[in-house]
């Protein structure tokens, strides 16, 4: 069973577009969380923060990760290709079989 409401609570209870004055602790954790990685919607699950306040936070103190946009060229069969052609635009390979599989 939980314990008795506060003050606080029970104004968010009656009007659930009360603004929540978030603590400087509390955001720095989250940003903590996130610069080491974790997904902005897994922190925002475990503090109970919107992503939106974090994101905003992190970016009024210059610490927001740029997002990475477009595809990620992480296959290794195409960096492999990739690595080859540069080689062979290099003239270090004379010869080269390309086999592509998908």
């Amino acid at each position: 069973m939980a314990g008795p409401i506060s003050s606080s609570e029970e104004e968010i209870a009656n009007n659930p577009n009360k603004r929540i004055r978030r603590s400087e602790e509390e955001l720095s954790e989250a940003a903590n969380l996130i610069s080491r990685g974790l997904t902005f919607q897994a922190v925002s699950d475990k503090y109970n923060i919107p992503i939106s306040t974090i994101r905003f936070y992190m970016a009024r103190k210059g610490i927001l990760p740029r997002r990475k946009r477009g595809r990620v060229n992480s296959h290794p069969v195409i960096e492999g290709i990739a690595g080859s052609l540069k080689l062979l635009q290099l003239g270090k390979i004379q010869h080269t079989i390309f086999v592509l599989i998908l």
